[in-house]
């Protein structure tokens, strides 16, 4: 019988039956391609898909881990669960070979391929859900006390692994080779499991806490990380000998996969700030408005950026435009507001505030923060913004045109202090 173990498919299916030997099947030698030898076709094409996916999940695995598409912490924690889940569909699919009939393999053998198998699902689900935490909070692994909660789960795995070599708590072989379920199999698989839900919940939770697009977008793609293995799981419980769960993982992770490069393609590689086109995006979806609020767009550039670049080079002249990008940032980020780094030294904002004196303390405000953040930077000359704003309603009218009237405001002011284009 074969009756491989999944930590995924037990959960979805309740038990993986095991293909019958002896039914009338057609079986074929791995060997020499000749009849009447232990292999079935099922088991072949349950190894097979395994093979397959772990090769998807390698492409993906290598791509963030060398690329250097993603070098962030959350970037590189993403592939920890890409790589333990390729580890355990190779674990799995020579278990489904080796435990037909025809292979002398060792008991001893058997038992560790299956702990092996178990741990890594194990370190799957678990560095996803730090993965996911960072993506909710960048500073969530820097609490001791949460990730002292957290590791409490994987250290329980561990201990069940290591007691099931002695006890067979989890599962166990009979003299004839045949794998059994211990009694603390749905112990092992809830706890595993449990990183994925508590995930998916909790990026669900902050999720609607974010007025931000761009990281509300990230939040709910790791929310819908769980729906596809749960999907082929229930499927799994009529089509049995057919290995969907794995096939479930491995579009959980190209979806997020695919997502993450879709949202890396839309902030500015410099500043990290959201580029031109996202801010436009994001500026159609801001459509309604409170009735005591006013939605103003700002414009604005570097006084005299050419000037420094030419004269202290082009580094200096990224640290200006990456301390504009951050004093802006932060501001938006407590107003509810979104920006982005136009083009050049330009960057333009869409924020909410109650009236144009609260438009033109927020510009103040701004300003004050770039001069602060030079002078803490200690730049060889001194950083200063001129900001053109208007009103704006994206019901009435296309982004580019109040785009082109804070544009004129803004060289108004900068003509104002003797500073011409």
């Amino acid at each position: 019988m074969l009756d491989t173990v999944h930590i995924f498919d037990q959960l979805a299916a309740g038990a993986v039956s095991g293909v019958e030997e002896g039914e009338r099947r057609q079986r074929w030698d791995c060997r020499d391609g000749k009849k009447g030898t232990p292999m079935t076709i099922e088991t072949m094409l349950y190894a097979e898909t395994h093979f397959a996916c772990a090769i998807i999940l390698l492409i993906i695995a290598l791509n963030v881990s060398f690329s250097g598409i993603d070098s962030s912490r959350r970037g590189r924690m993403f592939a920890y669960p890409v790589w333990f889940t390729l580890a355990a569909c190779l674990l799995n699919a020579a278990w489904s070979i080796l435990s037909t009939e025809g292979y002398d393999v060792p008991l001893a053998v058997m038992v560790i391929i299956n702990s092996l198998y178990f741990l890594c699902c194990a370190c799957a689900t678990y560095s996803w859900f730090l993965y996911a935490e960072l993506t909710a909070d960048e500073n969530a692994l820097d609490d001791r006390t949460y990730m002292h909660v957290a590791q409490v789960p994987i250290v329980l795995l561990v201990l069940l692994q290591i007691l099931t070599l002695f006890n067979g708590c989890v599962f166990w072989f009979d003299e004839n080779m045949v794998y059994h379920r211990g009694p603390l199999f749905y112990v092992q698989c809830l706890l595993a499991y449990g990183y994925l839900i508590v995930a998916a919940i909790h990026s669900v939770a902050m999720a609607g806490q974010k007025r931000d697009l761009f990281r509300r977008d990230a939040l709910l793609d790791n929310a819908a990380f769980i729906v596809a293995p749960l999907l082929f799981g229930t499927a799994q419980i009529f089509l049995h000998q057919l290995p969907l769960i794995v096939v479930g993982m491995v579009i959980s992770f190209l979806l997020t996969y695919i997502g993450t490069l879709k949202r890396m393609i839309s902030v500015d590689p410099l500043t990290g700030i959201s580029n031109r086109r996202v801010f436009v995006r994001m500026a159609a979806n801001r459509t309604l408005l409170r009735d005591f609020e006013t939605q103003y767009l700002l414009f604005m550039d570097i006084d005299n950026f050419k000037y420094a670049n030419d004269r202290y080079g082009h580094l200096e002249g990224d640290k200006a435009l990456c301390i504009v990008a951050d004093a802006l940032s932060d501001l938006c980020r407590g107003v509810g507001g979104i920006c982005c780094r136009y083009g050049g030294d330009e960057f333009a904002a869409l924020i909410r505030l109650h009236g144009e004196a609260s438009a033109e303390n927020f510009i103040y405000t701004l300003q004050q923060a770039v001069r602060d953040a030079a002078t803490a930077a200690e730049l060889p000359y001194n950083v200063e913004i001129s900001v053109g704003w208007t009103t704006y309603n994206s019901r009435s009218e296309p982004l580019s045109q109040a785009v082109e009237r804070a544009d004129s405001e803004m060289y108004e002011r900068k003509r104002s202090k003797g500073i011409h284009r």
